[in-house]
C-alpha cells in the first residue's frame, strides 16, 4: 500500500530490496537535509519511543506536528548524539569481530507494502553469527549510553529500544536483531532480540502507529492529550 504525506509530497517509492520485506530508499550518506525531508513520508523506527509515550523528550503530539511538517527539522546536536554517531562505526565493526562476521551500512529502508513503515538500520550482515549454515540475513542496532542508566539494561535493552527494534524488525521483515550498547564509555553489552519473542508486542506496536499515522497524521487530526476533554467551560 503506497501513501503521501499529508504535505502532498510522494512516500518513497523504494528502491531495490535489502531485507525480506524492506527496500532501499535512501543511501546511509545521503545529505541529512533530504534524509529528514524523507523521514516525514513516514513513521521511522526513531519516532517509534514517542509514539508509544517511552521517550523522555518526545510525545506522539511531536510526531504528528513533525510530519506535517508543522515543526522545523530537528537540527539539536547534543554531546551525547555526536559522540554517538562517531562511536557507531568502531562499535558495529567490534561486534563483527566478536562474532567472526562482517557488517555494512546500509540506509532508510521502507516496507515494500507500506511505504510508510520505515526505518533506519544501522548496520546490516548478510551472514549472521547465529546460523552462518544458511547465511541468514540480520541487522545490528548500535547505541551508546550514560553509566547513570546501566541498570536499565541489565537483562537486554529498555523499552523504548526494544520498541525501535521491533518496529524494524516488523518494516525489514527479519526475525531478529542484534542490539550493541557501550555503557560509560567501557561496559560492552550485547543482545539479541527475536520477532517469535514478541508476538504481541508486534502487534501492539504496529497498531499504535497505524493508529497515530491512518487517524491522525495523514487526515490531520492532532490527537488530544490524555484526560483533556472536548468541550471547556
Amino acid at each position: 500500500m503506497s501513501t503521501t504525506t499529508t504535505a502532498g509530497a510522494p512516500a518513497p517509492a523504494g528502491g531495490r530490496r535489502v531485507t525480506p520485506t524492506g527496500r532501499l530508499v535512501l543511501h546511509h550518506d545521503t545529505p541529512r537535509e533530504a534524509w529528514l525531508d524523507a523521514r516525514r513520508a513516514g513513521i521511522g523506527s526513531s519516532d517509534l519511543p514517542a509514539v508509544m509515550q517511552l521517550s523522555g523528550f518526545k510525545t506522539p503530539l511531536h510526531v504528528y506536528y513533525d510530519k506535517r511538517g508543522q515543526l522545523p527539522h530537528d537540527d539539536s546536536w547534543s554531546e551525547a548524539a555526536h559522540f554517538g554517531t562517531i562511536l557507531e562505526e568502531p562499535l558495529a565493526r567490534d561486534w563483527a569481530r566478536r562474532n567472526r562476521t562482517v557488517v555494512a551500512p546500509v540506509g532508510l529502508i521502507a516496507n515494500q507494502d507500506d511505504s510508510w513503515q520505515m526505518c533506519t538500520l544501522d548496520r546490516l550482515c548478510t551472514e549472521c553469527p547465529l546460523d552462518r549454515s544458511q547465511r541468514a540475513l540480520c541487522a545490528v542496532e548500535v547505541k551508546t549510553r550514560n553509566a547513570f542508566v546501566a541498570q536499565l539494561w541489565r537483562e537486554g535493552p529498555p523499552d523504548d529500544v526494544l520498541a525501535q527494534v521491533l518496529w524494524q524488525i516488523l518494516v525489514t521483515g527479519l526475525d531478529h536483531i542484534h542490539v550493541v550498547c557501550l555503557i560509560g564509555g567501557q561496559d560492552y553489552r550485547q543482545y539479541t532480540v527475536r520477532r517469535e519473542e514478541h508476538i504481541r508486542l508486534v502487534a501492539y506496536i504496529n497498531a499504535e502507529a497505524n493508529r497515530l499515522w491512518w487517524e491522525h497524521i495523514v487526515p490531520g487530526r492532532p490527537r488530544r492529550p490524555p484526560g483533556r476533554s472536548r468541550r471547556t467551560r
